[in-house]
């Protein structure tokens, strides 16, 4: 789906926008039928961003947390792994 609609929709709408001079939501706007792509593009971009702000958040922990003397994740506590009924 990436090869026959992903990409050509995208350099279709990269295509309009700059021909049209504007912005992935309204440059859909000649034909109504094809408005929801943009308004789609806007909210995936969107949740694609927090998706990866996440990853690299959590790259930065364990790139800082690296750095201290005795490492986090080196002393857990045993009782994680026991055998727990919880019914």
């Amino acid at each position: 789906m990436l090869g026959l609609v992903g990409i050509p929709i995208f350099f279709m709408e990269l295509s309009l926008g700059q021909f049209s001079s504007m912005g992935p939501a309204t440059c859909w706007g000649f034909a109504r039928l094809f408005r929801g792509i943009g308004f789609g593009m806007v909210i995936v971009s969107s949740l694609v961003c927090i998706y990866y702000n996440m990853i690299i958040g959590w790259a930065f922990y364990y790139l800082f947390a690296s750095f201290t003397s005795v490492l986090p994740w080196t002393t857990c506590d045993p009782a994680w792994s026991t055998e727990r009924k919880w019914f």
